[in-house]
């Protein structure tokens, strides 16, 4: 068994050599996670075409839809597993990760399944290009076959860092690539469908990370070690990790629904809009990682330390975690949107230079503010830790729902340029900010008095 010894102490010691130790392998996973994607996107770059690269990009707001929404839910297990651990009332945690891990596999398994019948009708909403549609519907279904192993990973995974290890999950996402990588360049020089070969590649990959989860948890000691034979899913905490982790869904599905109106309006500009979009958002989604990761260390300090009581500790780990955060932020986004853009870009899609001009100008007007984006990465969290998902989702719905569809509704026709199309995420960035920073003062003034949320 694994020694319990090994995973970190979020009550007590030091605390920003803590948070920072927690928060790299965090940032690594992600980075790693995200490269999974830009594997294919490069290696169809290199070895195949631009519209096989348009064919893979096309699916991302489509698959963001069908599997990121859900992943909100592990939110809601990060949220109370945390309170959990803090008080250390072992019986809920042991009902939560059994609960967790049950749920994540069943929803996988439906999502499969739908996604196999409803990926061409998506795809035809969106007004896919016809030179990608074929392309596209077969790495859609393959990477939806992924789901169940998708769900299991980062429900299993949010169990592992939450009670204080957040190395082993960053293990085994370096296994995941590693085989990703092998395998995308091994089907590509044996099948002549390279969308194909590097779907099955992503699958392979997300099946092996799943795996050594599920091992890992059956391995460990103390309440949250999972027992098969035994598992079962228990109706009152499922009715908790719904109630926090529904609003997260939630969230996710507002960032996807106006995508699917973007992705639309970025499909009229063709192969090279498409693939000069798809390689940008892959790039900024590797800078949004240091953000990503603190913002997962903040809820489960911040978590923690509510359930423990341990009010100084809360405040601190707000402020350290806001601070990094934002600064590495602006360093990261303000540098890939002057000197490093171009030649990061070429690397996705060399010998493109139209599909790396239209990347800069999504780079020019989103990465330059990526400190916004991080501002808000954290705030949300922190809402999210202290039991309040429903308002930071109210948030979102009014400044990326209610603001993107509103302006590719009625704003985005009057001058239909990539610039205002990338425009509109600028200024829901901007009133989210707005919206959460109220929302958090709210919150933290009733914390302050003390009127904390129960779980």
């Amino acid at each position: 068994m694994l020694s319990a010894k090994k995973r970190a102490d979020l009550l007590s010691g030091p605390l920003f050599p803590s948070i920072v130790k927690f928060a790299i392998p965090l940032i690594i996973g992600h980075l790693i996670q995200i490269l999974f994607n830009a594997i294919d996107i490069a290696v169809l770059g290199h070895m195949a075409s631009t519209v096989d690269v348009a064919s893979v990009g096309v699916t991302g707001a489509v698959t963001g839809l069908l599997i990121n929404a859900f992943v909100g839910f592990s939110t809601g297990t990060n949220i109370i597993l945390a309170r959990f651990l803090g008080a250390k009332d072992e019986e809920n945690v042991r009902y939560t990760v059994d609960t967790s891990i049950l749920v994540s596999a069943i929803i996988g398994v439906l999502i499969a399944i739908v996604g196999l019948f409803v990926s061409p009708l998506i795809l035809n909403m969106i007004d896919c290009p016809a030179e990608c549609y074929d392309g596209a519907v077969l790495y859609l279904r393959i990477y939806l076959c992924a789901a169940p192993a998708i769900l299991v990973y980062n429900f299993g995974a949010a169990v592992i860092r939450v009670s204080g290890d957040t190395k082993r999950p960053l293990y085994y996402i370096i296994a995941a690539g590693l085989l990703n990588v092998a395998l995308n360049f091994i089907l590509c020089l044996l099948l002549e469908q390279k969308v194909a070969a590097v779907a099955i590649a992503t699958l392979s990959s997300q099946v092996l990370s799943a795996t050594l989860v599920l091992i890992h948890l059956r391995r460990m000691e103390g309440p949250c070690r999972i027992r098969f034979m035994h598992m079962r899913i228990h109706t009152q905490t499922f009715g908790k990790i719904v109630r926090f982790g529904f609003p997260s869904a939630i969230t996710n599905s507002l960032y996807c629904i106006p995508n699917l109106q973007i992705q639309s309006a970025i499909n009229t500009f063709g192969a090279s809009g498409i693939s000069g979009n798809t390689a940008a958002t892959s790039l900024e989604s590797m800078l949004s990682s240091v953000h990503a990761g603190f913002g997962t260390a903040a809820m489960t300090f911040v978590g923690q330390n509510l359930g423990a009581g341990n009010q100084k500790r809360v405040r601190q780990s707000i402020l350290y975690c806001f601070a990094v955060a934002v600064s590495a932020a602006a360093i990261l986004g303000i540098s890939a949107s002057t000197f490093l853009g171009e030649p990061l870009l070429s690397l996705y899609i060399p010998g493109a230079p139209e599909a790396v001009a239209f990347g800069m100008v999504r780079m020019r007007h989103i990465s330059l503010f990526l400190f916004v984006g991080a501002a808000n990465t954290l705030l949300a969290s922190c809402m999210n830790a202290f039991g309040y998902p429903v308002s930071q989702t109210i948030c979102s719905l009014i400044s990326v729902l209610g603001l993107r569809i509103v302006w590719m509704a009625f704003l985005f026709p009057l001058r239909p340029s990539p610039e205002m199309l990338y425009f509109c995420f600028t200024v829901s960035w901007w009133l989210q900010l707005l919206l959460l920073s109220v929302a958090f003062c709210i919150v933290y003034r009733k914390y302050s008095k003390g009127k904390l949320h129960e779980i």
